[in-house]
């Protein structure tokens, strides 16, 4: 073997060494953070059609969260949009509370005196913004109670969701450095069979060609390694201790991302059922507060009915009659004066 041959021969074993140093490159995989995906997106949803959490949060963000960390923020950002809702709601209690005050006051005040039908239909108004003021009062008092169970809804859901997250944040995290190791027990082959390649190249050299010039023979290793030092036999069972503490660490490495795919889907199916939950409660939340609008509507409806016909029984002979009974001088009249 020639010398610019040997050249070429050192520099290809060392592109393919710098090449393949950290993580295998496959056509069907590539390791992300950890977690090992295939290069293809075209895979089949668990559960097509139902846009399930478990079909579209296995990946990190741009940003590095974990599709888990998406979850969870979403369940407590969810429980806090209740908790706004219920102090939205509060507002419109004490606006009917507000609303009740002022009525009661107009029920207390003095109206202008009239008589018979139209004092009766009068009368009705007042009692009617006192039976309004009620009303009012009763509608936010239920709407408290209601506020009282939005803002009572998933109190522990921090605390729960960091047990959980413990494990399975755990788990990936023990991932990500068993394919740390895997790199470094893989980098410790790769420059196994490396020195065992030049040792081969070498021994060829040798034996095709003894009469190189000096400055042939002293070309310097393309790259040296930390087992450059080892006799052949001794690499030779390093090769073998090494090569089969990657393939154990890949076996563990496989059995372990099984465990994690499996605890990540239980929490995400239960994280979807929690949101599910979550909405139903909103749902009847809103619900009860139609509900109760709607019955306050109704009962002012019942005021409405009876002042309007206070209003339709009102006879302006008869109430000019009152007042002129009460207030009536004498019926006797002027008549023409006669000299």
């Amino acid at each position: 073997m020639g010398l610019k041959a040997r050249q070429s021969f050192r520099k290809s074993i060392k592109k393919k060494k710098v090449n393949e140093r950290l993580y295998p490159k496959s056509s069907q995989f590539e390791i992300i953070n950890g977690i090992t995906f295939p290069v293809s997106a075209d895979q089949p949803l668990f559960q097509p059609g139902d846009y399930s959490y478990c079909d579209y949060f296995w990946e990190d963000t741009p940003e590095g969260k974990s599709g888990l960390e998406v979850l969870c923020d979403q369940k407590i950002a969810g429980r806090n949009r209740i908790y706004a809702l219920a102090d939205f709601l509060s507002k419109r209690q004490a606006a009917s509370q507000k609303f009740a005050a002022s009525l009661e006051q107009l029920a207390k005040a003095n109206l202008p005196v009239e008589f018979g039908t139209m004092a009766e239909a009068l009368t009705e108004l007042k009692n009617g913004f006192l039976e309004e003021a009620r009303t009012q009062q009763k509608f936010a008092n239920k709407i408290g109670e209601l506020v009282g169970k939005m803002k009572a809804y998933d109190p522990n859901a921090e605390s729960a969701l960091k047990k959980k997250k413990k494990v399975v944040n755990k788990n990936r995290k023990n991932l990500f450095n068993q394919t740390k190791e895997i790199a470094k027990v893989r980098s410790n082959v790769l420059d196994i069979n490396y020195c065992m390649e030049k040792r081969v190249a070498t021994q060829r050299q040798n034996s095709e060609d003894r009469n190189e010039s000096s400055e042939d023979e002293s070309i310097e290793p393309v790259m040296k390694t930390k087992f450059d030092s080892y006799n052949d036999e001794k690499l030779r069972t390093k090769s073998r201790e090494t090569g089969q503490e990657l393939e154990n660490l890949a076996k563990q490495y496989v059995d372990d991302q099984k465990n994690w795919f499996n605890d990540l889907m239980d929490f995400t199916t239960i994280l979807q059922r929690d949101e599910e939950q979550r909405l139903m409660s909103l749902k009847e939340y809103l619900s009860e507060f139609f509900t109760k609008y709607l019955n306050l509507i109704e009962e002012l409806k019942e005021f409405e009915k009876t002042f309007s016909e206070k209003l339709e029984r009102v006879n302006l002979l008869e109430d000019r009659k009152l007042f002129i009974e009460k207030f009536s001088i004498s019926s006797r009249k002027p008549v023409d004066f006669v000299l």
